[in-house]
């Protein structure tokens, strides 16, 4: 089984991707879906750590169902996919990390792209603090078996 982690900036193309590159009958696990009522996306800032619980319970179960799952989260720091990392250790499976950024995009651009209406200005923050792959460590976590593969289609 495979789990795919897309890390990205808002508007860098996440869910485009996700519909390429996870197969057929895979689960795509987002914090997004949590703030979704009635076909409408209704951000509530105080339930945001409600919402990646509720992520993380749906990738579990899918998992212990043997299903191909997908994070579509902007996994900024490599602390917010950890989790996933590990739950992918323990069921077995193989670990595809996709590091989108911004997808050569400015913050305007990505302001103007997003589905959820983020503002640029928080797009401009959530770029400084963007925790890019350190080639060393993340070739160590391989030797550790937490991932299987990384595809960085950064730049930077």
């Amino acid at each position: 089984m495979k789990m795919i982690i897309v890390r990205g900036l808002p508007g860098s193309g996440k869910d485009t991707l996700l519909c390429t590159v996870l197969p057929k009958g895979g689960v795509v696990c987002s914090a997004d879906d949590f703030f979704m009522e009635g076909g409408e996306y209704k951000f509530v800032p105080w339930k945001i750590g409600h919402a990646h619980e509720s992520c993380k319970l749906k990738c579990f179960r899918a998992m212990t169902e043997g299903k191909h799952v997908a994070i579509s989260n902007t996994n900024t720091q490599k602390w917010e996919y950890r989790l996933y990392l590990e739950m992918a250790v323990h069921f077995g499976y193989t670990v595809e990390i996709h590091n989108l950024f911004d997808g050569g995009c400015t913050d305007a651009e990505l302001a103007e792209r997003n589905v959820h209406s983020v503002p640029e200005e928080v797009i401009g923050r959530m770029r400084q603090g963007y925790e890019h792959p350190d080639k060393s460590s993340w070739c160590q976590a391989r030797l550790e078996g937490e991932l299987d593969g990384e595809h960085n289609n950064d730049d930077r």
